[in-house]
Protein backbone atom coordinates (compact mmCIF):
# COMPACT_ATOMS: atom_id res chain seq x y z
CA UNK A 1 0.00 0.00 0.00
CA UNK A 2 2.78 2.41 0.89
CA UNK A 3 3.75 2.05 -2.23
CA UNK A 4 1.10 3.18 -4.26
CA UNK A 5 0.58 5.53 -1.89
CA UNK A 6 3.98 7.48 -3.34
CA UNK A 7 2.78 8.19 -6.33
CA UNK A 8 0.39 11.08 -5.27
CA UNK A 9 2.63 13.00 -3.27
CA UNK A 10 5.14 12.58 -6.21
CA UNK A 11 2.39 14.16 -8.97
CA UNK A 12 1.73 17.18 -6.47
CA UNK A 13 5.96 17.73 -6.55
CA UNK A 14 5.60 17.50 -10.21
CA UNK A 15 2.85 18.66 -11.81
CA UNK A 16 2.20 21.33 -9.76
CA UNK A 17 2.16 24.04 -12.32
CA UNK A 18 1.52 21.68 -15.23
CA UNK A 19 -2.46 20.98 -14.44
CA UNK A 20 -4.39 21.66 -17.28
CA UNK A 21 -7.47 21.63 -15.77
CA UNK A 22 -6.42 23.35 -12.46
CA UNK A 23 -6.51 27.04 -11.25
CA UNK A 24 -3.50 26.89 -9.41
CA UNK A 25 -0.45 28.89 -9.18
CA UNK A 26 2.91 27.45 -7.96
CA UNK A 27 5.80 28.93 -5.52
CA UNK A 28 9.48 28.51 -6.59
CA UNK A 29 10.03 25.82 -3.71
CA UNK A 30 7.12 23.41 -5.50
CA UNK A 31 4.05 24.08 -3.07
CA UNK A 32 1.03 25.08 -4.38
CA UNK A 33 -1.58 27.75 -4.46
CA UNK A 34 -5.27 27.53 -5.19
CA UNK A 35 -7.23 24.47 -5.92
CA UNK A 36 -5.94 21.82 -8.05
CA UNK A 37 -7.51 18.77 -10.05
CA UNK A 38 -5.37 16.14 -11.48
CA UNK A 39 -6.83 12.98 -13.27
CA UNK A 40 -5.84 9.36 -12.44
CA UNK A 41 -6.35 6.86 -14.33
CA UNK A 42 -6.24 3.19 -12.72
CA UNK A 43 -6.96 0.00 -14.07
CA UNK A 44 -6.74 -2.93 -11.86
CA UNK A 45 -10.52 -3.23 -10.67
CA UNK A 46 -13.81 -1.39 -11.69
CA UNK A 47 -15.41 0.59 -9.73
CA UNK A 48 -18.31 -0.94 -7.62
CA UNK A 49 -20.65 -2.08 -7.91
CA UNK A 50 -18.70 -4.68 -9.75
CA UNK A 51 -17.77 -7.79 -7.68
CA UNK A 52 -14.01 -8.16 -6.90
CA UNK A 53 -13.67 -4.28 -6.66
CA UNK A 54 -10.84 -3.96 -3.53
CA UNK A 55 -7.73 -2.85 -5.26
CA UNK A 56 -10.34 0.17 -6.70
CA UNK A 57 -11.76 0.72 -2.82
CA UNK A 58 -7.78 0.54 -1.64
CA UNK A 59 -7.12 3.48 -4.10
CA UNK A 60 -10.21 5.24 -3.16
CA UNK A 61 -9.33 5.23 0.43
CA UNK A 62 -5.61 6.48 -0.41
CA UNK A 63 -7.19 9.16 -2.62
CA UNK A 64 -9.55 10.11 -0.09
CA UNK A 65 -7.09 10.87 2.60
CA UNK A 66 -4.33 12.20 0.87
CA UNK A 67 -7.27 15.19 -0.08
CA UNK A 68 -8.09 15.32 3.94
CA UNK A 69 -4.69 16.33 4.17
CA UNK A 70 -4.26 18.42 0.82
CA UNK A 71 -7.50 19.94 0.91
CA UNK A 72 -6.67 22.30 -2.44
CA UNK A 73 -5.89 19.27 -4.23
CA UNK A 74 -8.70 16.90 -5.76
CA UNK A 75 -8.10 13.77 -7.67
CA UNK A 76 -10.37 12.31 -10.04
CA UNK A 77 -10.01 9.03 -10.35
CA UNK A 78 -11.32 7.18 -13.53
CA UNK A 79 -11.28 3.63 -14.55
CA UNK A 80 -9.20 2.48 -17.55
CA UNK A 81 -8.39 -1.08 -18.27
CA UNK A 82 -5.19 -2.07 -17.70
CA UNK A 83 -4.73 -3.95 -20.83
CA UNK A 84 -6.15 -0.95 -22.96
CA UNK A 85 -4.06 1.65 -20.91
CA UNK A 86 -1.69 2.14 -23.21
CA UNK A 87 -3.24 1.90 -26.32
CA UNK A 88 -5.77 4.89 -24.55
CA UNK A 89 -2.93 7.14 -23.50
CA UNK A 90 -1.36 6.29 -27.16
CA UNK A 91 -4.78 8.29 -28.33
CA UNK A 92 -4.85 10.86 -25.82
CA UNK A 93 -1.58 12.39 -26.17
CA UNK A 94 -2.34 12.32 -29.71
CA UNK A 95 -4.95 14.95 -28.91
CA UNK A 96 -3.50 16.56 -26.25
CA UNK A 97 -6.38 14.92 -23.59
CA UNK A 98 -3.96 12.28 -21.69
CA UNK A 99 -4.46 11.77 -18.00
CA UNK A 100 -1.82 13.86 -15.08
CA UNK A 101 -1.40 10.31 -13.47
CA UNK A 102 -1.75 6.61 -15.31
CA UNK A 103 -1.48 2.85 -14.06
CA UNK A 104 0.48 0.87 -17.06
CA UNK A 105 2.20 -1.99 -17.41
CA UNK A 106 6.00 -2.28 -17.31
CA UNK A 107 5.73 -3.91 -20.73
CA UNK A 108 4.31 -0.45 -21.70
CA UNK A 109 7.22 1.81 -20.72
CA UNK A 110 9.62 1.43 -23.52
CA UNK A 111 6.84 2.53 -25.81
CA UNK A 112 5.20 5.25 -23.34
CA UNK A 113 9.28 6.96 -23.61
CA UNK A 114 8.70 8.07 -27.31
CA UNK A 115 6.29 10.74 -25.65
CA UNK A 116 7.44 14.14 -25.47
CA UNK A 117 4.53 14.64 -22.86
CA UNK A 118 5.76 11.60 -20.07
CA UNK A 119 7.66 13.63 -17.01
CA UNK A 120 11.20 12.56 -16.26
CA UNK A 121 11.52 11.65 -12.74
CA UNK A 122 15.14 10.85 -12.39
CA UNK A 123 16.24 14.17 -10.43
CA UNK A 124 13.06 13.70 -8.16
CA UNK A 125 13.86 9.77 -6.98
CA UNK A 126 17.80 10.82 -6.62
CA UNK A 127 16.69 13.23 -3.79
CA UNK A 128 17.42 10.79 -0.76
CA UNK A 129 14.31 11.89 1.05
CA UNK A 130 12.55 10.02 -1.90
CA UNK A 131 14.35 5.95 -0.77
CA UNK A 132 14.58 5.07 -4.09
CA UNK A 133 16.39 2.08 -3.20
CA UNK A 134 13.86 1.19 -1.10
CA UNK A 135 12.06 -0.70 -4.56
CA UNK A 136 13.80 -4.10 -5.75
CA UNK A 137 16.29 -3.44 -8.28
CA UNK A 138 13.82 -5.47 -10.68
CA UNK A 139 11.18 -2.74 -10.45
CA UNK A 140 13.82 0.11 -10.83
CA UNK A 141 15.15 -1.15 -13.59
CA UNK A 142 11.46 -1.81 -15.65
CA UNK A 143 10.69 2.20 -14.48
CA UNK A 144 14.03 3.48 -16.49
CA UNK A 145 14.33 3.91 -20.10
CA UNK A 146 18.10 4.29 -21.25
CA UNK A 147 18.91 6.03 -18.34
CA UNK A 148 16.17 8.06 -17.85
CA UNK A 149 13.69 7.15 -14.51
CA UNK A 150 10.15 7.61 -16.59
CA UNK A 151 7.73 5.69 -13.74
CA UNK A 152 7.25 5.06 -10.14
CA UNK A 153 6.61 1.23 -9.10
CA UNK A 154 3.12 0.51 -8.38
CA UNK A 155 3.73 -3.38 -7.36
CA UNK A 156 5.23 -6.51 -8.01
CA UNK A 157 3.20 -9.50 -8.91
CA UNK A 158 4.35 -12.80 -10.27
CA UNK A 159 3.61 -16.62 -10.74
CA UNK A 160 2.49 -19.29 -8.21
CA UNK A 161 0.47 -22.23 -8.28
CA UNK A 162 -2.87 -21.99 -6.94
CA UNK A 163 -5.16 -25.13 -6.29
CA UNK A 164 -8.43 -26.31 -4.98
CA UNK A 165 -8.17 -27.77 -2.15
CA UNK A 166 -11.20 -29.45 -1.97
CA UNK A 167 -9.91 -31.74 -5.10
CA UNK A 168 -7.16 -32.33 -3.66
CA UNK A 169 -8.30 -33.70 -0.35
CA UNK A 170 -10.84 -36.21 -2.61
CA UNK A 171 -8.39 -37.33 -5.04
CA UNK A 172 -6.33 -38.06 -1.72
CA UNK A 173 -3.05 -35.73 -2.95
CA UNK A 174 -1.65 -34.09 0.33
CA UNK A 175 -1.17 -30.17 0.41
CA UNK A 176 2.11 -29.03 -1.79
CA UNK A 177 4.80 -28.60 0.17
CA UNK A 178 7.23 -25.84 -0.71
CA UNK A 179 10.17 -27.87 -1.67
CA UNK A 180 7.61 -29.54 -4.36
CA UNK A 181 8.78 -30.74 -7.92
CA UNK A 182 7.00 -30.87 -11.28
CA UNK A 183 6.92 -34.53 -10.73
CA UNK A 184 4.91 -33.73 -7.66
CA UNK A 185 2.53 -31.49 -9.87
CA UNK A 186 2.30 -33.91 -12.81
CA UNK A 187 1.26 -37.04 -10.00
CA UNK A 188 -1.20 -34.45 -7.90
CA UNK A 189 -2.71 -33.23 -12.11
CA UNK A 190 -3.14 -37.18 -12.74
CA UNK A 191 -4.58 -37.82 -9.13
CA UNK A 192 -7.12 -34.68 -9.42
CA UNK A 193 -8.09 -35.54 -12.87
CA UNK A 194 -11.82 -36.95 -13.47
CA UNK A 195 -12.92 -37.85 -16.92
CA UNK A 196 -16.23 -38.66 -16.67
CA UNK A 197 -16.95 -35.57 -14.85
CA UNK A 198 -14.62 -33.31 -17.11
CA UNK A 199 -12.08 -32.10 -14.45
CA UNK A 200 -8.55 -31.56 -15.25
CA UNK A 201 -5.66 -31.41 -13.18
CA UNK A 202 -3.97 -28.31 -13.87
CA UNK A 203 -4.68 -25.54 -17.04
CA UNK A 204 -2.02 -23.83 -19.34
CA UNK A 205 -2.16 -21.52 -21.67
CA UNK A 206 -1.70 -22.88 -25.59
CA UNK A 207 -2.21 -19.18 -27.93
CA UNK A 208 1.06 -18.52 -28.29
CA UNK A 209 -0.05 -14.91 -26.73
CA UNK A 210 2.08 -13.36 -23.84
CA UNK A 211 0.69 -15.27 -21.15
CA UNK A 212 1.98 -18.72 -22.76
CA UNK A 213 5.37 -17.04 -22.70
CA UNK A 214 5.20 -16.13 -19.03
CA UNK A 215 4.33 -18.96 -17.84
CA UNK A 216 6.67 -21.38 -19.86
CA UNK A 217 9.35 -18.98 -19.69
CA UNK A 218 9.28 -19.65 -15.46
CA UNK A 219 9.24 -23.35 -15.77
CA UNK A 220 12.34 -22.72 -18.55
CA UNK A 221 14.32 -20.90 -15.68
CA UNK A 222 13.32 -23.77 -13.27
CA UNK A 223 14.60 -26.20 -15.76
CA UNK A 224 18.08 -23.71 -16.01
CA UNK A 225 17.69 -22.12 -19.08
CA UNK A 226 16.87 -19.07 -20.94
CA UNK A 227 14.92 -17.18 -23.57
CA UNK A 228 18.08 -15.78 -24.93
CA UNK A 229 21.86 -16.38 -24.65
CA UNK A 230 24.16 -14.00 -22.10
CA UNK A 231 24.59 -11.02 -24.58
CA UNK A 232 20.77 -11.60 -25.96
CA UNK A 233 22.03 -12.04 -29.20
CA UNK A 234 20.11 -15.82 -29.99
CA UNK A 235 18.12 -17.53 -28.96
CA UNK A 236 18.67 -20.00 -26.31
CA UNK A 237 15.29 -21.84 -25.58
CA UNK A 238 16.71 -24.55 -27.94
CA UNK A 239 18.31 -26.48 -25.50
CA UNK A 240 18.37 -29.24 -22.90
CA UNK A 241 16.35 -26.90 -20.06
CA UNK A 242 13.64 -25.99 -23.00
CA UNK A 243 12.93 -29.58 -24.13
CA UNK A 244 13.27 -30.61 -20.63
CA UNK A 245 10.21 -28.00 -19.47
CA UNK A 246 8.02 -28.45 -23.07
CA UNK A 247 8.43 -32.51 -22.24
CA UNK A 248 7.03 -31.78 -18.71
CA UNK A 249 3.96 -29.92 -20.60
CA UNK A 250 3.52 -33.06 -23.50
CA UNK A 251 3.71 -35.80 -20.91
CA UNK A 252 0.81 -33.92 -19.06
CA UNK A 253 -1.21 -33.44 -22.01
CA UNK A 254 -0.68 -37.27 -22.84
CA UNK A 255 -1.52 -38.56 -19.33
CA UNK A 256 -4.92 -36.21 -20.08
CA UNK A 257 -4.68 -34.09 -17.19
CA UNK A 258 -3.80 -31.03 -18.86
CA UNK A 259 -6.40 -28.49 -20.07
CA UNK A 260 -5.11 -26.66 -22.84
CA UNK A 261 -6.70 -22.98 -22.86
CA UNK A 262 -6.80 -21.38 -26.30
CA UNK A 263 -8.47 -18.36 -25.33
CA UNK A 264 -6.73 -17.55 -21.86
CA UNK A 265 -7.97 -13.50 -22.11
CA UNK A 266 -11.48 -15.08 -22.12
CA UNK A 267 -11.56 -15.85 -18.35
CA UNK A 268 -12.76 -19.26 -19.28
CA UNK A 269 -10.19 -20.31 -16.89
CA UNK A 270 -11.24 -18.36 -13.49
CA UNK A 271 -14.68 -20.40 -14.57
CA UNK A 272 -13.31 -23.64 -14.67
CA UNK A 273 -11.55 -23.33 -11.84
CA UNK A 274 -14.37 -21.37 -9.86
CA UNK A 275 -16.59 -23.96 -11.27
CA UNK A 276 -14.75 -26.89 -9.76
CA UNK A 277 -13.30 -28.36 -13.33
CA UNK A 278 -9.53 -27.50 -12.87
CA UNK A 279 -7.10 -28.71 -9.97
CA UNK A 280 -4.52 -26.46 -10.15
CA UNK A 281 -3.41 -23.26 -12.22
CA UNK A 282 -0.42 -20.90 -12.92
CA UNK A 283 -1.20 -17.37 -12.48
CA UNK A 284 -0.99 -14.52 -9.70
CA UNK A 285 -2.36 -12.31 -7.49
CA UNK A 286 -4.39 -10.38 -10.13
CA UNK A 287 -6.31 -13.82 -9.97
CA UNK A 288 -7.29 -14.66 -6.37
CA UNK A 289 -10.03 -12.30 -6.09
CA UNK A 290 -11.96 -14.03 -9.26
CA UNK A 291 -12.32 -17.04 -6.71
CA UNK A 292 -14.73 -16.89 -4.42
CA UNK A 293 -16.52 -20.12 -4.69
CA UNK A 294 -13.11 -21.99 -4.31
CA UNK A 295 -11.35 -23.05 -1.34
CA UNK A 296 -7.86 -22.64 -2.54
CA UNK A 297 -4.35 -22.92 -1.51
CA UNK A 298 -1.11 -20.78 -2.93
CA UNK A 299 2.09 -22.44 -3.26
CA UNK A 300 5.15 -21.45 -4.93
CA UNK A 301 6.24 -22.65 -8.20
CA UNK A 302 7.87 -26.17 -8.28
CA UNK A 303 11.48 -27.25 -9.25
CA UNK A 304 12.69 -30.05 -11.72
CA UNK A 305 14.89 -31.74 -9.12
CA UNK A 306 14.92 -32.26 -5.46
CA UNK A 307 16.29 -28.98 -3.91
CA UNK A 308 16.51 -27.38 -7.22
CA UNK A 309 15.45 -23.88 -8.43
CA UNK A 310 11.71 -22.54 -7.32
CA UNK A 311 12.23 -19.79 -9.67
CA UNK A 312 9.20 -17.25 -11.05
CA UNK A 313 8.89 -14.66 -13.31
CA UNK A 314 7.58 -11.17 -11.69
CA UNK A 315 5.81 -8.53 -13.44
CA UNK A 316 6.61 -4.92 -12.23
CA UNK A 317 3.66 -2.57 -13.38
CA UNK A 318 4.33 1.57 -13.16
CA UNK A 319 2.58 4.83 -11.96
CA UNK A 320 3.76 7.41 -14.78
CA UNK A 321 2.96 10.99 -14.76
CA UNK A 322 2.12 13.28 -18.01
CA UNK A 323 2.81 16.81 -18.44
CA UNK A 324 -0.04 18.80 -18.90
CA UNK A 325 1.12 22.46 -18.30
CA UNK A 326 1.88 24.79 -21.02
CA UNK A 327 4.14 24.53 -24.14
Amino acid sequence: MKRLWLVVPLALVVIASACSSSSSTATSSGSVTGQVTLTMWMGYTPPPPVDQSQEYLSIQDMVTRFEAAHPNIHIDIQYVNSDNALQKATVALQGGKQPDISYQYGTNMPQLATAPKLVDLTQRVQDPSFDWNDFFAGERAVATVDGRVLGIPALVDNLAIVYNKDLFAKAGVPTPSPDWTWDDVRAAAKATTDPANKVFGLVFPADASETMVWQFEAMLWEAGGDILNADNTQAAFNSPAGVRAATMLQQMQQDGSLYLDFHPDSGQYTNLFNSGKIGMLITGPWDLSAFPNVKYGVVQMPSFDPGGSHITIAGPDNWVIFDNGPD
